[in-house]
């Protein structure tokens, strides 16, 4: 939705699209051994956010791994920060969340899950944000898992001036 005036539509209003995007992949792909303590994979900085503006964080594949099949599955997270470069104790999104494409592990391990999260800016500014991995339970270690043929990229999409509200609550 662009803003008008008159008969002119000004291109900075209109949406951008995708913004940003950072892939983990054979490079530095894998982490292993997180337990208790929460561990930062991929982060992007200096995300421009307008104000009045929804933004959608995406990464459509993400690997856990344990190292104990009969483990809960670590818990990967999406964090922010608007003041500076995100870490594990940064604010995590209200709207979103990763979600298990598989429930459990499998015989290798390894869970498959999507994560989104969805942030609305009430003023201009630039973001960090940062995917996060921490063992939700259990007594071995998790990871995430990434490689050249299993590639997992986080895709930051401006999807552009919000509405008002538009459902009901029933």
């Amino acid at each position: 939705m662009a803003l008008a005036v008159g008969n002119q539509t000004y291109l900075s209003d209109l949406p951008k699209m995708l913004i940003a995007w950072h892939s983990r992949d054979s490079g530095a792909g894998s982490i292993s051994g997180v337990s208790t303590v929460e561990t930062g994979w991929i982060r992007i900085d200096n995300i421009v956010i307008r104000n009045g503006y929804h933004y959608l964080f995406l990464m459509p594949e993400v690997n856990v791994t344990t190292t104990v099949k009969t483990d809960t599955v670590g818990t990967v997270k999406m964090r922010y920060n608007l003041a500076g470069t995100a870490t594990t104790s940064s604010t995590a999104f209200t709207y979103g969340g990763f979600f298990r494409k598989a429930q459990g592990v499998d015989t290798s391990n390894t869970d498959v899950e999507t994560g989104t999260a969805v942030y609305h800016a009430s003023a201009d500014g630039t973001m960090s944000v940062i995917v996060t991995l921490i063992r939700a339970a259990g007594t071995g270690t998790v990871g995430l898992f990434a490689s050249t043929a299993n590639t997992s990229p986080l895709f930051v999409y401006e999807m552009g001036i919000a509405p008002a509200v538009s459902g009901v609550d029933l």
